[in-house]
């Protein structure tokens, strides 16, 4: 697995990282460009690829999915969940990217946010579907050799971890995500899931965990929400969404109280696969489908 950086020209410039395997650095745009659009408009170019096994070794297997840049934007925090650790990649000089450590998480890191100069990493240490746990593990990035220096108890398996604009509030959904491989693999299957705010006031030692309650909301499964992502806007309104329940949920995280929510809504599809059988048929749709299931034709 790789890491890519690009160049975007844009009207404004700014430097952020995009959680995948493409990390931008956006420069200001040429007077053309401006003269063309008064909005941030313009094209990316890759300046640089960085192999993770370079933190690594090259016969090992690696993954690097979520990926979180330092506040100063020379520091890149990665999730490997293959080797159960973070890597972390200088780009002082991004078209020059150096590896620069791991850290080992004791578990499977599932996403990594940056408040101040702690990676906030969310760590799944789940011994089973029906006995999920999972820890916010806090990384010192200004500290030699990176250390953990709080461990937080969850009380389940976590997926998204973001913060808040003001660095108030971290935000973490526990999917407790269920087995695929039982049954049909369809929920409800509990223990359901729930967002945890984190108030990060003081040392990390001393941050403070409350719990919000997302059940009996969804229209789907209200039994047992999964919640999947978590985004954080600068009033501190937490949008999260419930994938497998088909809800989005918005909650306030100075009170934990739940401010709005909504039916994601449905779509109609045409000319799809919708038969899981190694064969490539895009002339069905959902409603033939179910009409199919229903009539026990497949």
């Amino acid at each position: 697995m790789f890491l890519l950086f690009w160049y975007r020209l844009a009207a404004r410039g700014w430097l952020a990282p995009i959680a995948a395997l493409a990390i931008v650095i956006a420069l200001g745009a040429t007077s053309v460009i401006e003269a063309q659009s008064p909005g941030p408009v313009g094209v990316f170019n890759r300046i640089a690829t960085f192999f993770v096994f370079e933190n690594t070794a090259i016969e090992n297997e690696t993954v690097a999915e979520i990926v979180a840049a330092s506040q100063d934007g020379n520091l890149l925090i990665y999730t490997d969940s293959t080797t159960k650790n973070v890597g972390f990649v200088d780009i002082t000089d991004a078209a020059n990217p150096v590896a620069a450590g791991t850290q080992a998480m004791g578990g499977e890191p599932t996403s990594v946010a940056v408040s101040a100069q702690y990676a906030l990493v969310g760590v799944n240490t789940r011994e089973s579907f029906v006995n999920p746990s999972g820890r916010l593990k806090v990384i010192d990035l200004n500290a030699p050799d990176r250390p953990v220096v709080a461990d937080i108890d969850l009380g389940g398996q976590p997926d998204s971890v973001t913060v808040s604009p003001d660095n108030a509030y971290t935000a973490v959904v526990i999917e407790n995500e269920r087995d695929e491989e039982l049954g049909d693999g369809s929920p409800p299957q509990l223990p359901a899931g729930f967002l945890v705010i984190v108030d990060l006031v003081g040392e990390p030692s001393a941050w403070t965990i409350r719990n919000v309650d997302l059940t009996a909301i969804a229209d789907l499964f209200p039994e047992d929400p999964e919640p999947e992502f978590v985004s954080i806007n600068s009033d501190n309104i937490a949008a999260v969404t419930l994938q497998e329940n088909n809800h989005i949920v918005l909650v306030n995280l100075a009170d934990g109280s739940i401010v709005r929510h909504w039916n994601a809504g449905t779509v109609d599809l045409t000319a799809i696969d919708v038969v899981e059988n190694d064969l490539i048929r895009d002339y069905q749709d959902l409603n033939a489908y179910n009409l199919l299931i229903y009539k026990k034709i497949l």
